[in-house]
């Protein structure tokens, strides 16, 4: 596995990570935002979702996609 597919696959799990992090009661304020700096929306769990999925499938199927998939979210 080159260096491409591991940084898709530590892209997918950073991304599930911020996913999560929205759910953790230790994380969100009062005013229900996570570390106090982003408020909690599902439009954007659901762009985190789809970025991660995204990442996972193109480092697991092929060498260029997870290369095509980091460049283009830039």
């Amino acid at each position: 596995m080159d260096i491409i597919r591991l940084c898709a696959w530590g892209y997918a799990a950073l991304l599930g990570f911020v996913i999560l992090t929205g759910y953790i009661p230790a994380f969100i304020d009062a005013n229900d935002m996570i570390f106090g700096l982003f408020r909690r929306t599902w439009y954007a769990d659901g762009l985190h979702l789809v970025s991660a999925l995204w990442a996972a499938i193109a480092a697991f199927t092929s060498g260029t996609a997870p290369r095509d998939e980091m460049t283009m979210g830039t």
